[in-house]
């Protein structure tokens, strides 16, 4: 074990233990990258060729007491809603992809760089994307849904999870941003020695 062998100092042994984390954690950011993108790519098939709802996760549009399956929404409706939802899924699928990378830095000992600090921004620029995304992502959908409808819907309400990916996203951008610049005095600290 590193941890018994004094001849290994304790930096050695705390970036080794990050290094090994990082391993398993970009394999869990690929694994949900791929996922992201086939749960989607079955979303949108199901909405633009309902008989293909047995790709999807979900074959309606419901909001609390309301729901309507993808076959009762006229094609031009669903398209819309296909099309609403690249945006979303798209971030979903950078922010996984950026963490995949920065977990891949991470493991080749790469603390410290300036692009590593690049890629935790924009894995939290891809969550606050997401998170505005999933703020309008009501009203749009529920005003998709029910356009052909008499009663026509507008929903606008927010359950948590659009705050979350705001305030998380957020963060990672700051905590990225904080990195940058840690970095660029450490060069600047190498450059006078």
């Amino acid at each position: 074990m590193l941890d018994t062998n004094p001849n290994i100092p304790d930096w050695a042994v705390r970036a080794r233990r990050i290094q090994v984390a990082s391993r398993l954690l970009k394999w869990i950011c690929t694994l949900g990258t791929v996922a992201f993108g086939v749960l989607s790519a079955g979303i949108v098939a199901a909405l633009l060729v309902p008989s293909f709802d047995h790709f999807a996760a979900d074959t309606s549009v419901s909001f609390e007491d309301w729901e309507r399956p993808f076959a009762e929404i006229p094609l031009a409706q669903r398209i819309g809603l296909a099309i609403f939802l690249l945006p979303g899924a798209a971030s979903l699928i950078a922010a996984a992809w950026a963490f995949r990378t920065l977990f891949a830095r991470f493991e080749q000992g790469r603390f410290f760089d300036p692009a590593t600090a690049v890629w935790l921004m924009a894995a939290g620029a891809a969550l606050l994307v997401h998170g505005l995304h999933d703020l309008v992502s009501d009203p749009v959908r529920s005003a998709l849904a029910s356009w052909d409808q008499e009663e026509g819907m507008f929903l606008f309400y927010i359950d948590g999870g659009e705050l979350f990916f705001l305030i998380f996203g957020a963060l990672v951008l700051v905590f990225g941003w904080i990195l940058r610049e840690a970095a660029s005095i450490e060069e600047e600290n190498k450059s006078f020695v």
